[in-house]
């Protein structure tokens, strides 16, 4: 665990310097979390440190996040009435994008020499 220490302070502050970069640059591609994200991948494959090792450190940030995606059920429930009344529109974003991420995953695998197994 305490080898692990670095994780934490590591995520948040790639993230508030993902974060200005975002506010200054203002383009749709530099949204922080996926800047964080792709930072954080390439630093930890650099470097050779194992995901668990990384993840062990970020723990705090895991559970964090847990508890305020199920506190956004309030919300969501009291939206219900207009959710139900779009449910044909919204059921086709969400058949459709999962499309599309599908074909968008099989693709970029086959493109990145994954066997056929896998694409």
């Amino acid at each position: 665990m305490w080898d692990s220490l670095w994780a934490l302070p590591l995520t948040l502050i790639t993230f508030w310097a993902m974060r200005r970069l975002s506010q200054r640059l203002k383009y749709a591609v530099f949204n922080p979390l996926l800047l964080s994200i792709i930072l954080i991948i390439s630093l930890l494959l650099l470097l050779k440190i194992p995901y668990e090792r990384y993840f062990s450190g970020c723990r705090l940030i895991h559970e964090t996040l847990s508890i305020g995606v199920v506190s956004l059920a309030y919300p969501l429930y009291k939206q219900l009435p207009d959710i139900l009344r779009r449910w044909k529109v919204l059921l086709s974003v969400c058949c459709l994008s999962s499309f599309i991420a599908m074909v968008s995953g099989v693709g970029l695998a086959g493109a990145l020499g994954a066997d056929n197994a896998i694409a």
